[in-house]
């Protein structure tokens, strides 16, 4: 369960990071 918890944040951070940069992106292009 330790070793969970650790991937399951780091893949949520990653998540919003991938997503942040898109909409960073596409106001960038508006």
């Amino acid at each position: 369960m330790a070793d969970f918890m650790p991937s399951c944040i780091l893949s949520y951070l990653n998540m919003i990071r991938m997503l942040s940069i898109f909409v960073y992106k596409y106001k960038k292009l508006r």
